[in-house]
């Protein structure tokens, strides 16, 4: 009697332990964030390339810490080329869906495009600065754009398109507008 009882007791156990496990894996909530920012406005732009991770808030809402490494290129030599100085910036920042234009795809993943809203603020440390902010400037943006990617889960994979205006604040402030391509991929 008592054999059946450990048999009633554990035999579930054992059979659950045979089931296949879920092959889905959960939706991810971090990722990376690559791209390249240029600045308009001025005769120097600063244009250059960043990283950083994303962290999910939602459906295609995230925040973001990135580091930008980039250049100053002068505005009437874009044929024959002029740069000085470098820069590197730390940039912490959001982005949010404002509105859905279009899914595509029936399956469990569709692509979607969205106009999406971003804002970025951060430090920079300026090296043979051209711009009258000085060695150190803030920098501060409101963004606008289009992102293509996947509809579903809270981390959205694809490009964006972002472009809106930026103030360079430090010894002087100006105002440019900010354009950005970036790319999103979930880890």
């Amino acid at each position: 009697m008592t054999r059946l009882a450990a048999l009633l007791l554990i035999a579930p156990a054992l059979l659950a332990a045979q089931e296949p496990r879920d092959s889905v894996m959960p939706p991810a909530r971090r990722g990376l964030v690559a791209g390249v920012t240029g600045f308009t406005g001025g005769t120097w732009q600063p244009s250059g390339l960043e990283i950083g991770v994303l962290r999910s808030l939602g459906t295609a809402r995230y925040v973001s810490a990135m580091v930008r490494l980039g250049s100053f290129v002068q505005d009437q030599a874009v044929v024959y080329g002029s740069t000085t100085g470098f820069f590197t910036a730390f940039l912490v920042g959001g982005r949010a869906p404002l509105a859905m234009l279009a899914a595509v795809g029936l399956g469990p993943d569709p692509s979607a495009v969205r106009v999406v809203g971003a804002i970025e603020a951060g430090g920079e440390v300026n090296f043979r600065s051209p711009l009258p902010q000085g060695r150190a400037m803030g920098i501060a943006a409101a963004m606008i754009g289009l992102s293509f990617g996947s509809a579903t889960g809270p981390l959205e994979q694809g490009f964006a398109v972002l472009a809106g205006p930026a103030v360079f604040f430090g010894q002087a402030t100006t105002n440019h507008i900010q354009v950005s391509l970036r790319y999103q991929n979930a880890w």
